[in-house]
Formats: C-alpha cells, structure tokens, sequence
C-alpha cells in the first residue's frame, strides 16, 4: 500500500485524471454510485477558464482553446452556480439526465462539457526552468493565489484540486453489496475502494500543501512577490505541520507550482526554503545595492535584515553561493512568467 501511495502522488496531472476516468467510468462504480458523493470542497475556489482575464492562454498550450468555444458558450449559458453543481462538484450526485433536466441541456450537450471538464483535468504542465546545465522539468501549475481581504487564497486551475474527495456511506454500501453484488463484482469493488483511497490521500495532499505553503508565506503573497519576505519554512517543517514524511511532502511539491496575481509562477519547492537559503537571497540583494560591501558591513546588515547575529564565516558563506547563482536566480527564483499577461 506504501508503495502505490508513493506511486499515486509521483503521478503528473494527466496519469491522475485518467485514473479518475477510469474509476469514475468502471460498470461497478455506476453500480454504487448511490453511496459514493464528494466532500465539500474547501480550501480555494474553482479558476472559470472562460473568464476573459489572460490567463487561460498561458495555461494549458495542450488544449484547443478555440475548439472548446461551443462548451464555453454552454457554461456561460447555464451559469457558475450550475456548472460547479452539476459538473464540478456534484458529477457524481446526478446523473446526465438529471443534469439536462436541471439546466435546460440535451444529452449530447451535457456530455460535450464533462469532456471538456476532463480536458481540463488532464492538463499537461509547460517546460520550466531547471537548474542550470540540468534539463527543464515541466511543471504543472496547481493554482493562483490571490490577494483577497482575509488573505491569500487558492483560485485553482485543475478540476481534480476543485473538487471534494470522496466519501462513501460505508454501511449502506456493506448492505448492498451482501444483497445485490456477485462475487466477482464485490472484488472489484475492493480495488475500485483501494483506488478511492488513494485518489482522496493524492488529492488532500497536494491541497493541504498548497494551503500550508500559503499560510506559511502569508508576507510574500500579500507583498506580491517580494522574495525577501519568505521566511524559512523546509520540508520537514510542512511535514510535521501535515503529519507526514518529509519525502511525502517532496513528491507532493515536485514539479508543481503556483501562479501569483501578475502571472509570475514559481515552483512549491521555492517556498519551502531553509534559513540559508533565505540568508543567500538577502546577501544578493545587498550584493545588488553594493556590489563593494566588505564582509563586516555585509554582516552587520544582513544581521539586522534577520533580527539576529550572524557570523562573518557565514556571511562568507552566502556571498561565495549567492555569487555562484544564475544571474535570474539572484534576484528572482520565477519559473516563468505566463504567456498572457
């Protein structure tokens, strides 16, 4: 089970929304669908990508935005409310017949936005900026964070993320299952569990990092970027505030990032610093305003930026690695800025 765990979160975007087709479309899902409905979804709300704002065009190169214009129209039709009801978080509750009757579709209708849906959920991520002389890694882009009155919150581009997670009456399900599943059906319906499972803890991972990230560098989303207000805040930090692994926590931030109000996109593992690396970032920016500033200087100001001593060999230190640094990285670690601004 550890293992198709570890699988399950080192899975991309794409692999993940496939597995979901295929539990959501098993025979013996339709079968029990009666006790399966999704949580609340908390946490962050669903990005329309048929809002007129720029950003859908930088977001998914993979999809045909032009092509999906009928689908588009439809939900603009029908309404956010609707569309997060009866496609987002209710899909599961009602049926397509249900869904047509509710919101004036036909069936062909209904069909072609649950396509759309899933295109949406199976975005491949864009060529990122890898370390340098190491190939890129593409990067899958979670969510935007946006600056609102109680704070920073998640705005998130992918369906899967929007979405509860699974909740199963258990004990009506015992019951049906003992009275109307064959033996073979009930197997089934054991790995068709085991999957549901494993879907709920990828999901509730990647989101609860998300959110904790976000909490974490409260200053640095309201700020709008500004890297010299992250604070240190590692791995095993986020671990211990999930109450998992740290290597959990790895696999749950590699090659997955988030999108600030200006376009700028920077990966997890960016706010998940150690207090030397936040030290380096200072030292560059001081190297910046004085390229001359001796060691002392650079000590004393550096010691008052971190509201605590440091030494001169550790000022040293983040001087030899903040020069080592590409030069974008010395003053901004953005992954890259979205095509449409």
């Amino acid at each position: 089970m550890r293992m198709r765990a570890v699988q399950c979160l080192s899975m991309d975007e794409p692999d993940l929304a496939r597995l979901i087709y295929r539990l959501e479309s098993d025979p013996v899902f339709a079968l029990i669908r009666p006790f399966v409905k999704r949580g609340p979804a908390s946490r962050g709300r669903f990005y329309a990508p048929w809002e007129p704002d720029g950003l859908s065009a930088g977001l998914a190169a993979d999809i045909g935005w032009d092509a999906h214009a009928r689908e588009m129209e439809l939900i603009r039709g029908i309404g956010r409310e609707n569309f997060e009801k009866y496609f987002l978080h209710g899909d599961i509750a009602f049926s397509s017949e249900d869904t047509a009757a509710a919101t004036g579709l036909d069936g062909r209708e209904v069909l072609q936005i649950r396509s759309f849906v899933l295109a949406l959920a199976m975005q491949e991520g864009r060529a990122g900026h890898g370390p340098a002389g190491a190939p890129s890694v593409r990067f899958t882009c979670l969510a935007k964070v946006e600056r609102g009155r109680g704070g920073p919150g998640l705005l998130w581009f992918l369906p899967q993320y929007a979405r509860g997670s699974y909740r199963i009456d258990r004990a009506g399900l015992r019951r049906f299952q003992a009275a109307s599943l064959t033996a073979g059906q009930r197997a089934r319906l054991r790995r068709l569990l085991g999957v549901m499972e494993l879907i709920n803890m990828r999901r509730d991972t990647v989101r609860r990092l998300a959110g904790t990230v976000i909490r974490a560098q409260r200053r640095f989303f309201l700020t709008g970027g500004d890297e010299l207000s992250l604070v240190p805040f590692t791995a095993s930090a986020a671990a211990r505030e999930l109450g998992v692994a740290p290597s959990t926590v790895s696999r749950a931030a590699f090659a997955r990032s988030l999108m600030l109000d200006d376009g700028r996109e920077f990966p997890l593992k960016f706010f998940l610093p150690n207090g030397r690396a936040v030290s380096v970032r200072h030292v560059a920016r001081l190297l910046e305003e004085d390229p001359a500033a001796g060691d002392g200087p650079l000590r004393l100001a550096l010691s008052a930026r971190l509201g605590r001593g440091v030494s001169r060999r550790a000022v040293n230190e983040y001087r030899r690695l903040a020069a080592a640094a590409p030069p974008r990285a010395r003053s901004r670690a953005v992954l890259h800025s979205a095509a449409a601004k």
